[in-house]
């Protein structure tokens, strides 16, 4: 997997596909598969750690949201605490993730200064 250019270029079995960073929604890693999930809905599963996913993103804008959870920041689009000690995010596409309690103060702070692309808006349709 490798970073140009703003795309990223994806290992899968004996495929390489170039995905548009700005389009990745999420990344959800379990056991060493990363599934990457994209704007169209279309899910990318690859063989690779979330840390060294994470690390070919630095600074597009993603940010872990638990231990084994990425979001795009720019697809982020609410926080909505659901109690006391909770928030949970919820991104473009109507999915919601909890987020981790470790991780809430920063992810709150990076939620409130992150801008969207400029073919993006905050709002939910």
């Amino acid at each position: 997997m490798t970073t140009s250019n703003e795309r990223i270029i994806l290992n899968i079995g004996k495929r390489m596909v170039k995905v548009a960073v700005q389009e990745i929604l999420y990344v959800v890693c379990e056991d060493y598969i990363c599934s990457l999930t994209v704007s169209d809905g279309r899910t990318y599963q690859v063989s690779r750690s979330l840390q060294s996913v994470h690390e070919e993103l630095v600074g597009c804008g993603f940010q872990y949201i638990s231990r084994d959870v990425l979001v795009n920041m720019h697809h982020v689009v609410e926080l909505q605490r659901t109690s006391a000690r909770r928030w949970c995010a919820h991104l473009s596409d109507g999915s919601v993730f909890p987020v981790a309690a470790r991780r809430q103060k920063g992810f709150r702070e990076m939620f409130l200064t992150t801008r969207p692309p400029m073919n993006m808006t905050r709002s939910r349709v």
